[in-house]
């Protein structure tokens, strides 16, 4: 993966070059009404100010513009990271103002400390192999961090292709309302190894199987039609949420500051995040970073 200064100058360098072939005309443009500013200090200085302008043209000012970044590489680094980071709180903006459907504790299946600082925010398919291979992360950072929340987004983005996908996002959206968080945990991450293991081996996880699933468990997957509704409509709420918010894939991470978000403390992590990241955005959230 390229270095992140990499990274930065080649998003810069493309900008650079749109920049510096409209820059010159745009200074020279400029310059009867930066002579008529320095006309306003006294005529000696306006007369050889004007000269020392009027003494370049468009081309040569571009020219001079080239060199200067060409002389100081460091600053287009310097510029690109504060349009990244511009970028990034323009982003999470949008995040912190959906922190009531992100955070909402009626429907959404959430693990962890009432009275956490922080919470972390996972929209997922139990069909992902991404999810599947973070589940551990997630698990461990459960452990490991007790004043964090975790809220589970029931997210089936394969339900389309294959609904047994929906049929367990609604079956957690049920273990989670009957039996409670500790229960929809070990469905949760029992059945994320179970998809897995069916992955490795190329056979399709059936509905037979999600059934046989939650009877080992001890738990029923049989809805009125009353919560089959309220399942969709919840899991149709996060479909909606998550597209509002720009998520077109599974797993993504949204990490927040529970009592006082901001788009500079909210972090997100789009795909499979190891547990140095995810406490990273942790710790950034709580503000120490």
């Amino acid at each position: 993966m390229p270095s992140k200064n990499v990274a930065v100058i080649s998003i810069v360098a493309v900008v650079s070059i749109a920049l510096l072939s409209s820059a010159a005309s745009m200074i020279y443009s400029t310059n009867k009404l930066s002579q008529a500013v320095v006309s306003l200090s006294s005529p000696k200085v306006s007369s050889q100010a004007e000269s020392n302008i009027s003494s370049y043209s468009a081309s040569q000012i571009g020219r001079i513009a080239a060199d200067y970044l060409i002389a100081n590489p460091e600053n287009l680094v310097k510029a690109g990271e504060a349009l990244q980071k511009k970028s990034e709180t323009s982003s999470t903006g949008g995040v912190v103002s959906s922190k009531a459907a992100l955070l909402d504790t009626t429907v959404t299946p959430v693990i962890g400390n009432e009275n956490a600082d922080v919470a972390v925010i996972e929209f997922f398919d139990y069909l992902c192999h991404f999810c599947q291979q973070v589940t551990p992360v997630v698990d461990q950072s459960i452990r490991s961090e007790p004043n964090v929340r975790y809220y589970f987004k029931e997210f089936p983005i394969f339900a389309p292709s294959q609904p047994v996908s929906g049929l367990a996002a609604a079956t957690g959206l049920h273990i989670y309302k009957h039996y409670g968080a500790e229960a929809y945990h070990k469905y949760h991450s029992g059945l994320m190894v179970t998809t897995a293991v069916f992955g490795k081996s190329k056979r399709p996880f059936t509905e037979t199987d999600l059934r046989d699933l939650v009877a080992k468990a001890g738990f029923t997957m049989d809805f009125t039609n009353e919560e089959r509704t309220q399942y969709e409509e919840v899991i149709a709420g996060n479909m909606k949420l998550g597209e509002n918010l720009g998520i077109n894939g599974t797993p993504a991470f949204i990490v927040m500051n529970l009592k006082n978000p901001s788009p500079e403390t909210t972090s997100t992590i789009p795909g499979a995040t190891d547990l140095n990241r995810l406490k990273a955005a942790i710790e950034k959230a709580r503000g120490s970073y």
